[in-house]
């Protein structure tokens, strides 16, 4: 496998972002893309892009729009302690719950996984004021916040122990927290949406969070050549590097326009060498994005690539910016809260890995 590490450095000024890149194949036993899916939880969208295609496989459509997600609003953070949530939530699935309408460098964020680790990121005098053990965010040197890990499935963590009576009383103490909720209970015959009648019999408004949809189709587009053995361009310009395929999906994700335009500096080219393809497309979803979805969504594509003999395909996964935590590591907005990545994967089973995050952030 191959990894490389990019900054963007300007003079006396922090880079603004870092882009990691990976070179791997499914049949590699490590199956570090699995890691690295597992490793980002909290996902904002998935953008996906298939060449030679004038639609979304309906077996990607459907689980994507399957998708069950919720915003509960005003929880009491000591509620996320009852033994009854994490008897029947925290062990029994797989959930993820992530504060929402909080900006991670100014307010008290939290977070829990389905470790069961409860992450409070909070801003200095909360920390001070509630006591518990905890260490200065390493997202970012001099923050003003610290990171509070509360492990809710510890062997001697439940009611009449000291440490848990304690944090539970300390929490009680913290404002009331919107959340994103997702949970995949291990059972199947239980319904997913039963931690969103959970919060219901609690007295809690919990709505279902549909994701939104957003098509693109390209006719006629100019497409960068690539082989998935050549990642640097190479001197005979047979196929285009790495850096370029990466910067022309994200011209694609965020709709610029990729036909050849009049020369204008702000223009943007196809990367040579190119070839048109007759039609292409790009479908985004957006919400609150389980990662078990996305493994399963890559799961499926590339079985589609294998029946279409599709050279490649795409799958980018954004996170939120204001997320405390990418990566199992601590996250800052700064001047850059991107935490995402995409997998492009090719006909023979290997694939280009890239992560971008922000400049202060621990690479994965």
């Amino acid at each position: 496998m191959h990894r490389f590490k990019m900054s963007a450095p300007m003079k006396k000024v922090s880079p603004t972002g870092k882009l990691v890149f990976e070179r791997s194949s499914f049949l590699n036993e490590k199956e570090k893309h699995r890691k690295r899916i597992f490793e980002h939880p909290f996902n904002s969208s998935v953008h996906i892009m298939l060449p030679e295609c004038s639609q979304i496989p309906k077996s990607v459509d459907n689980l994507l729009s399957d998708e069950q997600a919720y915003f509960t609003q005003q929880v009491p953070l000591d509620k996320l302690l009852d033994i009854d949530f994490i008897e029947g939530f925290i062990k029994a699935g797989s959930v993820y719950m992530l504060s929402q309408g909080t900006s991670v460098d100014a307010d008290d964020c939290v977070a829990l996984l389905p470790t069961g680790k409860l992450v409070l990121n909070l801003c200095k005098d909360t920390f001070q004021q509630l006591g518990l053990n905890g260490q200065p965010s390493k997202a970012g040197k001099n923050t003003g916040k610290y990171v509070v890990q509360v492990d809710t499935v510890a062997e001697k963590f439940y009611p009449g122990m000291k440490q848990y009576d304690r944090v539970k009383w300390c929490l009680a103490q913290l404002q009331h927290i919107d959340f994103l909720v997702t949970w995949k209970p291990n059972d199947e015959k239980v319904c997913p949406s039963s931690i969103q009648n959970y919060f219901i019999t609690k007295g809690l408004q919990c709505s279902r969070l549909k994701l939104s949809k957003t098509i693109h189709e390209f006719r006629d587009i100019n497409v960068p050549i690539i082989d998935s053995e050549v990642y640097y361009p190479n001197s005979d310009q047979e196929y285009c590097g790495y850096e370029e395929m990466f910067e022309w999906l994200g011209a694609c994700a965020v709709g610029v326009d990729l036909y050849e335009g009049d020369g204008y500096v702000s223009t943007y080219s196809c990367p040579c060498p190119s070839r048109e393809m007759k039609c292409c497309v790009g479908l985004q979803y957006e919400g609150f994005i389980h990662p078990d979805t996305v493994q399963q969504t890559i799961d499926s594509l590339r079985k589609y690539m294998k029946e279409k003999k599709l050279p490649w395909c795409s799958v980018t996964v954004n996170g939120f910016m204001d997320t405390p935590l990418s990566w199992q590591n601590d996250h800052g907005f700064h001047s850059n809260g991107d935490n995402l990545y995409t997998l492009l994967m090719f006909e023979n089973e290997d694939y280009w890995l890239f992560s971008a995050i922000g400049g202060c952030d621990i690479c994965p």
